[in-house]
């Protein structure tokens, strides 16, 4: 059975970009536009992995990180940032974040090695015994 991983992003094209990606990777994985769908999806299919938008409408990082971990404290959350700021991030390491990743991550020829980097990090956090 496929490794089952979410993605919560508000940035739509960028969420379905990292699905598909991570898709033709080998994973199983769904796609949540907010925090509130992204929580309601992972009570649907608890994922081992979840990718979560720093910076989310209605519910902050912190917030979705506590909430996930709550339900599931072995799930590894990366925290995916683009202007993230540093006491914020490592508020998000004390609350049990795996790793974070800078945004944007794009599909190009001169961005392969993010996306790389993306799917040797999901692939360790998947290894990773926790």
């Amino acid at each position: 059975m496929k490794p089952s991983l979410l993605v919560i992003e508000d940035e739509p094209v960028l969420g379905r970009n990292i699905c598909t990606y991570l898709g033709r990777e080998g994973y199983n994985v769904s796609f949540a536009a907010s925090a509130e769908e992204g929580l309601k999806r992972f009570e649907e299919m608890p994922s081992r992995v979840v990718l979560v938008d720093y910076q989310l409408p209605g519910m902050n990082v912190l917030e979705v990180l506590a909430a996930l971990r709550s339900r599931a404290p072995e799930v590894r959350v990366v925290v995916m940032t683009g202007n993230g700021d540093e006491d914020t991030i490592l508020r998000a390491f004390r609350l049990g974040a795996a790793d974070y990743l800078k945004k944007p991550l794009k599909r190009s020829e001169e961005h392969t090695s993010e996306l790389q980097s993306l799917r040797h990090l999901v692939c360790r956090l998947l290894l990773e015994k926790k």
